[in-house]
């Protein structure tokens, strides 16, 4: 089935997107940087926060395996980490990002919608069952 092979890359483009994000922090530019540590400290520089993270950042990695391999639970659990992902965001601090960061997150969030778009309203969602 075409679709599955797209939602397939799809999934593999959002693992990529997330991989070349945390990638891309650790070339920001000095004036980035310099520019980010006068910023005032955030709810995700506190240990609950860095904690809140971790996990999101291990309940993505299932949820992404889940969709992949197309186990039921995945579809709520992938939606789960796009809401606490959104929740994170307002709770976060402001941030300085360089244009290729910016972008990056920009594409890894298209992904995430097209994502859950296939896997709630098209007729790949009938492989979840």
């Amino acid at each position: 089935m075409k679709i599955e092979k797209i939602f397939k890359y799809l999934i593999l483009a959002n693992i990529f997107l997330f991989v070349s994000i945390i990638l891309s922090f650790k070339y920001q530019s000095t004036q980035v940087i310099e520019l980010s540590k006068n910023l005032d400290k955030g709810f995700f520089d506190t240990p609950l926060g860095i904690f809140i993270v971790v996990l999101t950042l291990i309940i993505y990695i299932i949820a992404i395996y889940s969709l992949y391999t197309f186990k039921k639970f995945g579809k709520n659990l992938f939606l789960y980490v796009v809401l606490i992902y959104i929740f994170c965001i307002l709770l976060g601090k402001i941030q300085i990002l360089n244009p290729i960061t910016y972008s990056l997150q920009y594409m890894a969030t298209l992904t995430d919608g097209a994502i859950l778009t296939l896997i709630y309203f098209s007729p790949i969602k009938e492989k979840f069952k």
